[in-house]
């Protein structure tokens, strides 16, 4: 029986192999946090992967939590390096801490899990035997309710990204397997002037697990994934250009498939075999897009952009964040937001000369700004173009409510 250090020690390790799905095969924490069942060691060791990740949510200490408190930093660290696939140094300066920091907060969020997992383990029974005994068809129906909780799980959470942004944070965890398997992976992508939104949770499992068989049918090659871009929808097409590499193994894998299909089913994803006269190449996967409003956030404070970042994402909101007033007006020519925030009290260029460019500019004097400020010039903001003036500080409830209703007010007018 493991102590508790070892246990955390364990917790570390299997986080460092999160997504070397053979590495966790052996892990032990097999039998402490996965059902007893008749599951292949393959299908065990992604039933505690996806412990794993389920247990990264349960740090969240929630909207209310203080950005930046130590709370929120553990969790963030977990997100962007085992959600996101970031890398230290860019979580580091995305989070504006030092290294010694992020790993300081890396050590302490792995042992605040070990800790929730070590007391979910000590406290919640296995399965009963009338239970098992009441059971069909264990490896089955116990594969299926995982993926159907993961699925219902992560849907909850509606967070939307970028198409591509997922593609290649998926793309990047599998990198390591890629590499020793052999194979290069290649992504085309369309060009597109704004981006694509997915359910970032959904489409990463799916195409997660999809690189996973192919990764593991090859030896060698290359696997592209190119996507083109519909009304409601990404076709996203993911194949291996080595012929025989997959057909020949495909027949011995077909559980592996089954799985594969349920889990894009849950997560309203279509997926198709790419077949040719040589056999199964890949999958097409139909993943449903959403058109989401996009605000650009400027401020000079960073703490600021991050905050207005932290109540937006949860309503689905795209945030694009400018720090001067030549950033600001460049962002609002190239990617052209629903919304402008902007304050009014920054060093280079001040808020009141954005403002005014914004509204006189062609390009960009169709856009709604929402100046918020500490300053209380409320008239001459709204004289000078502003669609609305807000003080700060602002809630959360205060802002939603006011993108809400210019949403509103654009829907009638298109």
């Amino acid at each position: 029986m493991l102590d508790e250090n070892e246990f955390t020690a364990h917790v570390a390790t299997a986080y460092s192999h999160l997504y070397d799905i053979v590495a966790l095969r052996t892990s032990p924490l097999i039998p402490l946090l996965t059902e007893e069942s008749s599951q292949t060691r393959t299908e065990k060791a992604w039933a505690l992967h996806h412990a794993l990740i389920n247990t990264i949510d349960d740090l969240d200490p929630g909207p209310d939590a203080p950005p930046f408190s130590h709370a929120w930093r553990r969790h963030r660290v977990m997100v962007l390096h085992h959600l996101e696939g970031l890398t230290p140094e860019t979580i580091a300066d995305r989070l504006a801490i030092s290294r010694r920091t992020y790993y300081r907060a890396y050590k302490k969020a792995i042992e605040d899990i070990a800790t929730l997992l070590w007391d979910r383990h000590m406290v919640t029974p296995s399965a009963t035997d009338e239970e098992e005994d009441t059971q069909t068809e264990p490896s089955d129906l116990g594969r299926m309710e995982l993926l159907r909780l993961s699925a219902a799980r992560a849907m909850q959470s509606e967070r939307y990204a970028p198409v591509t942004d997922v593609i290649n944070g998926a793309v990047s965890l599998a990198q390591d397997l890629a590499k020793q398997r052999g194979v290069h992976i290649s992504i085309e992508a369309p060009e597109s002037p704004s981006p694509l939104m997915v359910e970032k949770n959904a489409l990463r499992q799916v195409l997660l697990e999809t690189l996973d068989f192919l990764l593991g049918a090859m030896q060698g090659g290359q696997l592209e994934i190119r996507y083109g871009i519909g009304e409601n929808e990404v076709e996203l097409f993911v194949r291996s250009t080595c012929q025989n590499t997959i057909s020949n193994l495909s027949l011995q894998r077909e559980k592996e498939i089954t799985v594969l299909r349920e889990l894009a089913q849950i997560q309203q994803i279509g997926l198709d075999p790419i077949e040719d006269r040589e056999g199964m190449q890949g999958f097409r996967l139909r993943v449903p897009s959403k058109h989401l409003s996009t605000v650009l956030v400027v401020d000079d404070n960073e703490d600021m952009l991050a905050l207005f970042e932290r109540y937006l994402c949860p309503h689905n909101y795209v945030v694009l964040k400018a720090q001067s007033g030549s950033e600001a007006l460049s962002l609002a020519r190239s990617r052209q937001p629903d919304i402008i925030v902007l304050d009014l009290m920054m060093p280079d260029q001040d808020g009141w000369d954005v403002l005014q460019t914004l509204s006189n500019q062609p390009t960009t004097e169709h856009i709604p700004v929402v100046v918020c400020t500490v300053l209380s010039a409320k008239r001459l903001a709204l004289a000078l173009g502003a669609a609305v003036f807000l003080e700060k500080p602002i809630t959360e409830d205060k802002l939603i409510s006011t993108l809400a209703s210019i949403n509103q007010k654009i829907s009638q007018n298109s």
